[in-house]
């Protein structure tokens, strides 16, 4: 998936908390995993995401980039976050019953983000800001759209990264009770 390699590249270039993170290229690459597990609940979740009163040569842009958020909100998650039953409990994992909790709960993502954030050195508002920065911001600029809506928008793409952080905390949870024995 396009959206992994350059989770890395952003990582790796912009953001520059690899070091600080402990077993960082395990957490990765159990993320990624993760991500493919789950890729069918990101995409019916995306189907919410209605860019239709954007011009229509910028739709696929704007598609892509909500369904990278909530991909590097998942991630940012799996890499701060060792999941010692993430991925055992899979084939028990009922997908839908997860989407539907998940749906409910990133309906105010956000707010559930400020805590977690805190808690972990405020490093998933730093890979947020780095993402918004570099893939929303100057897009939005060359649609000229102006600050204000710019500011509401940013709530907007904010929220698709925290719901992607909830995902990733709520398959944990999941995976951990059905783990247990």
């Amino acid at each position: 998936m396009e959206h992994m390699s350059e989770f890395r590249r952003l990582l790796e270039a912009s953001v520059r908390v690899l070091p600080y993170i402990k077993d960082h290229e395990r957490q990765l690459i159990d993320g990624e995993k993760a991500v493919v597990f789950l890729s069918p609940i990101v995409a019916k979740f995306l189907t919410s995401f209605d860019v239709s009163s954007a011009p229509l040569e910028m739709r696929s842009h704007l598609q892509r980039t909500a369904e990278a958020l909530v991909v590097y909100g998942l991630l940012t998650h799996c890499l701060l976050f060792q999941g010692d039953s993430r991925r055992k409990a899979d084939s028990h994992l009922d997908l839908e019953e997860l989407y539907d909790a998940w749906l409910i709960q990133s309906l105010t993502a956000t707010s559930t983000l400020g805590a977690y954030d805190k808690n972990n050195q405020g490093i998933p508002n730093v890979i947020f800001d780095a993402v918004f920065g570099e893939q929303v911001e100057p897009f939005q600029k060359e649609l000229g759209i102006g600050w204000w809506r710019r500011i509401r928008n940013r709530s907007k793409f904010h929220n698709l990264f925290a719901s992607g952080v909830c995902l990733g905390m709520m398959y944990d949870m999941r995976s951990k009770q059905l783990a247990s024995p």
